[in-house]
């Protein structure tokens, strides 16, 4: 009886057991890899979706120059929308002659908050931004 075949058996099985894990690891490497790309695209687009809306409610403040925070040529707090990104957009009277606006931007589960403040000179109508920056949620 030729046993010459026995040894080969486990040889490719072996082999091919090797070949699966490697594809397999390809696999879930490359699929975590698109996450996080993904990922970071998101976070960029609600970024720029909140910076939207704080401008969008900077030029409501330059139109309409007796802006509060319950209203700003529209009710307040008001949400606008840029393609699937949305902003929440509100603002505070600080009672100083300030305004600060507060934008949240969302993307699918992302968000991101971009705060500013605006000087309004309530004489000669005057609108200065002092400040425009990202916060933490």
């Amino acid at each position: 009886m030729n046993k010459s075949g026995v040894a080969t058996l486990p040889v490719i099985l072996l082999i091919s057991c090797i070949v699966i894990e490697l594809a397999i690891a390809g696999v879930v490497i490359s699929a975590l890899l698109s996450n996080t790309i993904f990922s970071s695209r998101l976070s960029a687009e609600a970024l720029a979706a909140a910076r939207a809306g704080a401008q969008d409610a900077i030029v409501k403040i330059i139109r309409y120059k007796n802006c509060n925070a319950t209203s700003c040529g529209g009710p307040v707090p008001y949400t606008i929308t840029l393609g699937s990104r949305t902003a929440l957009v509100s603002l505070v009277d600080n009672l100083n002659d300030t305004l600060t606006v507060t934008s949240v931007g969302t993307a699918v589960t992302r968000k991101k908050q971009i705060k500013a403040v605006v000087g309004v000179d309530p004489v000669s109508g005057k609108i200065s931004v002092v400040s425009f920056e990202e916060v933490s949620l």
